[in-house]
This record gives C-alpha cells, structure tokens and sequence, in this order.
C-alpha cells in the first residue's frame, strides 16, 4: 500500500494521478490539517511533522510513501535512513521533468515560503544539463486560497484575479517552464496556464506519482483509507 500525505488538499492531487496511472492501486492519506500550512514551518518544526507523518501511517500498514508536499521534501534528508529507503520525496523528479523540456533553460517556480527558502529546487535544477537560470517565488496566499475550496472548476473573477496578481511577478521573467512547486497548485492548473500563454507546466504530483509507481509494484483493489 502506497502512503500518501500532505498538509491539507494539495496531496489530492497527487492521489488523483496515483489513481490515474494505477487504478488498483491500494492508498493511505494522511491529511494533518492540525498543523497546516507547511509552508511556514521552520526546518526542525518540519522535520518532526515530516518524521510524524510517515510513522503514522507505516503504523497504518503503509510499505512505502509520497511525500506529496514539496515543503515536506525540503527536509528529506533530516529523516533517520530506515524513513529514506521507503519514503520518496517530489522536488527531483518535477525538477527532472522541467530540465528535460525547457527550450531555452528559465524556469519558474511557485512555492511556498519554506520552499522558496529552502532553494532546493534551484539547487536540484543547477545540477541538470540545460537549465540556466531559475526564478523562485513564493506563492504562499495560494495555498489558502486552494484549501478554502477554489479548483479550475470552482474559480469566480474576484479570485482569478487575486491568482492573476500573486503569479504577476513571475510572468515577467520570461521563463518558458514553470514547475508549481506545491501540491495544492495543480487544483488551478488551467487557470494559471490560461495567466501564462506559452510556458509550459510541470506539476510535482503528477511526477511524483510517475516516480513512486515506476519504483514499486502495487498490488490491490484500488481502495482509499483516509487516517
């Protein structure tokens, strides 16, 4: 069973391309809305939820988990090894995926504060062929505005344009690959890519997901435990 967790709705999103990719696959998703957001924490603050998180639900039968949280990521290396061999974070493979489809090597990436901080996408990104500048930003009012239930399928004006004003700052960067570097981001997917013509996106539940499922062979009915 793949154990999924994250803060709040972002790691949604990842479960929809887990259940996309392999629809019997057996999933359990820890949302810790006790503690949301992420993306303010401090490292150690992060790294006991992290630690936290993973040990409830190997306790709930879980052989191996998606941190489906790039703020969570940042501290994947705080954890004891026995969490590392069955945990797989998300920022190297969106990371890998933008470096592989940049044209022109500027890539964008929305994130929350402790991930913008934290530069461990422009530090996964400064290590693969082609990549030439990276532009990170913080997009931390996205989030709330995600968990209080705005999706591409639920978006008034008002909100379009507080999403419009909060990504302002990037699209004049001239960046032709944006990775949203949260997993709440992907709920607006097609509404940030309709604010950014040409420029392509990369969403790290979608390449989470890809990783996890090319590193393990999941068996089960497709069922949803929710803890």
């Amino acid at each position: 069973m793949i154990g999924v967790f994250d803060s709040g709705v972002g790691g949604l999103s990842a479960i929809k391309e887990l259940k996309r990719l392999s629809p019997s696959v057996d999933i359990c998703f820890l949302a810790d809305k006790e503690h949301a957001p992420y993306g303010t924490k401090t490292e150690d603050e992060l790294t006991e939820l992290v630690y936290s998180d993973i040990k409830r639900l190997m306790i709930s039968g879980a052989d191996t988990v998606l941190m489906a949280c790039c703020s969570a990521s940042t501290v994947f290396q705080n954890l004891p090894i026995s969490m590392r061999e069955i945990a797989y974070p998300i920022i190297h493979p969106a990371a890998k995926r933008a470096a592989e489809v940049t044209t022109d090597g500027r890539i964008g990436v929305i994130a929350t504060e402790r991930t913008v901080a934290s530069h461990a996408f422009s530090r996964e990104l400064s290590e693969m062929n082609g990549v030439k500048d990276v532009i990170e930003l913080s997009a931390q009012p996205l989030v709330s505005i995600i968990e209080s239930g705005v999706t591409d399928a639920r978006m008034t004006r008002r909100v379009r344009d507080e999403i419009y004003e909060i990504i302002k700052p990037i699209k004049k960067e001239g960046i032709d690959t944006l990775i949203l570097g949260c997993t709440h981001f992907p709920h607006v997917l097609r509404t940030v890519s309709g604010m950014l013509p040409g420029v392509r996106l990369i969403s790290p539940s979608r390449e989470g997901a890809l990783q996890i499922l090319s590193k393990t062979s999941p068996q089960g009915r497709g069922e949803l435990i929710l803890i």
